[in-house]
């Protein structure tokens, strides 16, 4: 008697999701974020170095420069470009935005979370460089709001 052994893949996406990318690499896009200039900060370099390791790592061809917010608030959204980043989602120009942690996109929990579910509506899917992990799971969306919540708790000062 044979025995067939069949492994399970990693991720799993949404059949309407893989034949939008079926028989094509997925299509990348970089987001950075440097709140402000100070000696601990992680490098925009930094970030996109781990960001198109992640990118050759997984067949990603990235299409753009990295999207940029580079001296912007820590916590709103108002003067980021999260805008067009959702209006290239919207019109297909990419599948997968690449961050290089979580709290590099935001550190407003309800936005932030607003945002990446419209990314999802989109058809994009967020990945991380440093913290990859399913986020279309119930634990990868646990987890998320986890990571956003500790962001959020650390950008606000102590009253």
């Amino acid at each position: 008697m044979s025995t067939v052994v069949t492994t399970a893949p990693l991720r799993l996406c949404p059949v309407e999701e893989q034949s939008a990318t079926v028989g094509r690499r997925k299509r990348g896009l970089i987001h950075v974020r440097v709140s402000r200039a100070r000696d601990d900060m992680i490098s925009p370099e930094l970030q996109v170095g781990h960001a198109l390791t992640l990118a050759r790592s997984e067949t990603i061809d990235v299409i753009a420069d990295p999207i940029m917010d580079l001296g912007e608030s820590e916590r709103g959204f108002e003067e980021r470009r999260i805008e067009e980043v959702k209006q290239m989602a919207h019109d297909k120009q990419f599948d997968v935005l690449i961050l290089w942690i979580r709290s590099r996109f935001g550190r407003n929990l309800r936005e932030s979370l607003q945002h990446l579910d419209a990314l999802m509506d989109y058809g994009v899917e967020v990945r991380t460089a440093k913290e990859d992990f399913d986020g279309k799971a119930t634990i990868g969306r646990f987890a998320i709001a986890q990571m956003l919540s500790v962001a959020e708790l650390e950008s606000k000062p102590e009253v």
